[in-house]
């Protein structure tokens, strides 16, 4: 990609400086200045008339700049095998180490009625990005965007519950690759073009076009028995593409908007499966034998959208959308049909009061064959089948003559699952599933109010809650209640209970000084599973600006989270004669993390200004267990090995200085420390997220 640019700068060169010499031949008036040189060649990309005699307007404008980076700091300390708390871990989505670097900027009219906007940066070959825009007299608007970024992974070092025969827990958990580090290198490329007929004004004809590319590695995991017990990771490869392809049209005229598009998917995984041997078919998991786990199959996707606004009547709309779809697996021939329906109604029924009324369909059908897709007598249901509807309102009013707005809101949802049964199913077990996995019922409620006294002062105060009947689940067994919570393994919401209050306040006494505080709070419970959590979020912001050329910004964010679960060790069903599982009652879970951030930014001169900023982030995570019941010695320490306790610093500071009038020069150093205190290292292998790393980017850049 590198090499591309620099052939496109110099394409640009040369016609730049063969413009700029058959100008100078002929006028005798030499062009001396190199942003002159670039100017002079846009111009002749510019759309006018042909045989105009007016000469066509441009203003153009951009920047250039290269750089160099350096890595001061030995690879052996970088934090790159990550595992745990992913609040600020250092470098998660970009590269370190030393490499060249340059950024680019053009943008400017050409003539009256069309533009260009091009932009970039690359600091290595997997964290670049790209951006192009052109405008051709209203008639044809084009964007393109492509990036390129490495995203680093956790590594599960499997260590919550330990394997030394002398454990408590007589399933071992299994690494098979120890000493990997996963990350995936994310490449997409997206191209969004529109295009008016002149003679049709009224019809845009639209298009999309998206490649999106992931490729690298990451730990893949799967168990045996339940899903807590004979865990076994393995490295997985990933070689992913995407490609999405969108045409359609849309046409507006007065009161009335209409828009189709089409879609066409494909998703293609070109990286092996993996394979483990299953050698109990019990509990969660029904197979035996060699089967693949963890791939993702080749799929396609085609999906047609039909909507359309109406302007019903004064101060009324009606919004309707329709969409059908069809998604098949390309390794089995399975395929889903895809039906969704969505309405919206708005209407300002008076002055400051609007009412917003929603209904909406959605329809998924799996067409797999049951006996096909399981090869076993199990008791399994097809869980893809659904049948699902929502309804809604909306409200607001804006109180006369009162800086106060207030709002509510109420959504009832109902989601339905169709079964299709193995041909070797009793039909009594199916009627008992019948019985207990009924219908999901969910109804949301919320209201708020929205202030602002005077202009430099803005608060809102707002409330959501949540319940849930019925959550669907995954059934083990058909000879005891489906949805008892010993055998209900993977119900669809944690919690049926759910309450969000929010709040916040924005002052701005001065212009130099504005202050922003919000506070957040979220509990949760589900009575059916004896499980509880609350969360609370404090954030304060403030900017100061001391003189015209110095400003400071500061961020404070406090987040304390308890979660009261019980830990079940194991299926609880008998086997043989014997009890398998083991329940730890009531495990608390404490979350406390703060964050700080600072930032100075000061302008000595219009030539010169230093700028740095300093954030911290303390977070610490820990079970207190009170021992798992029935055993006799104690194993209140066995959920201390999934604490955590995270420290992660970043302080940067850089200058930008102007030698003269379009050029300048500019530093920057950056340093990051990452460490995971409570990290428990496995016997079997060498496990270190924590480290530090410190780069420093020198360069110069070129503006006309």
């Amino acid at each position: 990609m590198r090499k591309k640019i620099i052939v496109i700068v110099a394409i640009i060169g040369i016609i730049s400086l063969s413009s700029s010499f058959a100008e100078s031949k002929k006028n005798d008036n030499p062009v001396h200045s190199p942003s002159e040189l670039v100017k002079s060649a846009l111009k002749s990309f510019a759309l006018a008339p042909e045989g105009a005699a007016k000469e066509t307007k441009t203003d153009i404008s951009g920047h250039v700049s290269v750089f160099q980076r350096f890595l001061l700091t030995d690879e052996s300390d970088l934090p790159l095998n990550v595992s745990g708390l992913s609040g600020g871990r250092a470098a998660e989505f970009s590269t370190v180490g030393s490499s060249a670097g340059a950024g680019f900027g053009l943008k400017g009219f050409l003539g009256d009625n069309s533009l260009f906007n091009l932009s970039g940066k690359s600091y290595h070959k997997d964290e670049q990005a790209y951006y192009a825009g052109l405008d051709i007299g209203r008639i044809v608007r084009t964007e393109f965007q492509s990036s390129r970024f490495i995203h680093r992974l956790d590594h599960d070092p499997l260590t919550n519950v330990d394997p030394d025969p002398e454990a408590q827990h007589e399933f071992p958990f299994v690494d098979s690759n120890p000493d990997d580090v996963y990350s995936t290198t994310r490449t997409e490329i997206i191209n969004k073009t529109d295009l008016v007929i002149p003679s049709i004004p009224n019809l845009k004809i639209k298009s999309q076009v998206r490649y999106v590319h992931e490729n690298g590695s990451q730990q893949a995991r799967t168990f045996e028995m339940c899903t807590v017990c004979h865990i076994e990771a393995q490295t997985q490869a990933i070689d992913q593409r995407t490609r999405d392809f969108i045409i359609g049209a849309e046409f507006k005229t007065k009161g009335v908007a209409l828009s189709y598009s089409h879609l066409g998917r494909s998703f293609e995984n070109k990286a092996n499966p993996l394979y483990h041997e299953y050698t109990n078919p019990y509990g969660s998991f029904p197979f035996e034998g060699t089967q693949e786990f963890a791939h993702i199959p080749d799929s396609e996707k085609n999906a047609d959208t039909l909507k359309a606004k109406v302007d019903a009547v004064k101060n009324a709309s009606l919004f309707g959308s329709y969409t059908i779809a069809k998604v098949k697996n390309k390794n089995n021939n399975g395929e889903a049909d895809i039906k969704n329906f969505l309405s919206r109604f708005r209407a300002l029924l008076g002055k400051g009061f609007n009412l917003t009324l929603r209904y909406g369909n959605n329809k998924y059908e799996n067409n797999l064959d049951p006996d096909y897709a399981f090869d076993t007598s199990t008791l399994v249901a097809n869980h893809l089948s659904t049948d699902g509807y929502a309804i809604g309102a909306d409200a607001s009013y804006r109180i006369p003559k009162q800086k106060i707005h207030l709002r509510a809101g109420l959504d009832y949802n109902s989601l339905k699952r169709n079964f299709s049964w193995a041909s070797e199913v009793e039909e009594e077990e199916k009627d008992l599933m019948d019985k207990y996995l009924e219908e999901m019922k969910t109804t949301t409620y919320r209201v708020g109010v929205t202030f602002y006294p005077s202009p430099k002062i803005k608060g809102f105060l707002r409330y959501k809650g949540k319940s849930i009947e019925n959550p669907l689940g995954v059934p083990h067994s058909a000879e005891e209640n489906p949805v008892d919570p010993t055998t209900e393994r993977f119900m669809t919401s944690l919690y049926t209970d759910i309450h969000l209050v929010s709040a916040g306040v924005s002052v701005i006494p001065a212009n130099r000084f504005a202050l922003t505080a919000n506070y957040f709070y979220n509990s949760g419970k589900n009575d059916q599973i004896d499980s509880s959590q609350k969360r609370h979020n404090i954030v304060f912001s403030l900017w100061y600006a001391l003189t015209n050329k110095v400003s400071i910004t500061a961020a404070y964010t406090y987040l304390n989270e308890k979660i009261v679960n019980s830990l079940i060790y194991g299926t609880q069903y008998e086997y043989q004669g014997q009890r398998i599982a083991r329940e730890d009652k009531d495990v608390p879970y404490n979350k406390n993390v703060n964050v700080f951030l600072v930032a100075l930014d000061y302008r000595l001169s219009d030539n010169f200004s230093i700028f740095g900023d300093f954030s911290m982030t303390i977070g610490k995570s820990d079970w207190v267990s009170t021992g798992i019941e029935g055993i006799e010695e104690d194993t209140s320490g066995l959920a201390d090995l999934s604490d955590q306790d995270i420290a992660h610093y970043r302080i940067s500071a850089g200058a930008d200085y102007f030698l003269m009038k379009n050029v300048s020069v500019f530093g920057k150093w950056k340093y990051e420390d990452y460490k995971d205190k409570a990290f428990v290292i496995h016997a079997t292998g060498g496990y270190e997220d924590s480290g530090h790393y410190h780069i420093l980017y020198f360069g110069f850049g070129y503006r006309f």
